[in-house]
């Protein structure tokens, strides 16, 4: 979730985070992305409700549905991970491609069922790191060396 022009870490992310070819091919075969401009001033329409822009909020306004994707805590830009019943999850200003890598691969490989993100993160710094723009091959650490101890 975005809002055009206006807000540098918007285009920031935008061009560092989503155009990096390894996090733009984990998308691509992980998720049903949507590019949403949160200013939208179309009427929405998304599970038997209409969300419609709301002028005079934020710097320009804002369409419900940024709202209730966010549930109520609008930062841009924001990633949203939803599930079909489940409540969203948004987290703001993840502008830098490793940062990025790492929330993917906890929505995308479950392991937020499982493992708060605090401790995901503390560990998935030692377990791996994102290729550069220009390598290739990707060596980023797999489900099957991320393990959970449970007592």
């Amino acid at each position: 979730m975005y809002t055009p022009g206006w807000y540098l870490r918007c285009t920031k992310m935008d061009k560092a985070t989503f155009q990096h070819p390894a996090i733009a091919k984990y998308i691509n075969d992980n998720f049903y992305a949507v590019k949403l401009d949160a200013e939208m001033r179309n009427t929405i329409h998304f599970k038997n409700n209409d969300y419609v822009y709301r002028s005079g909020e934020g710097k320009e306004g804002v369409n419900e549905i940024a709202v209730f994707l966010t549930r109520g805590k609008l930062n841009y830009p924001s990633v949203v991970f939803r599930r079909s019943n489940e409540q969203s999850t948004a987290n703001s200003w993840i502008t830098r491609p490793i940062r990025m890598d790492k929330l993917l691969k906890y929505f995308g490989e479950n392991h937020y069922r499982r493992v708060d993100w605090g401790l995901f993160n503390q560990v998935s710094n030692l377990l791996w790191k994102l290729p550069s723009k220009r390598t290739t091959k990707t060596s980023f650490c797999s489900k099957r060396h991320f393990h959970y101890h449970t007592h």
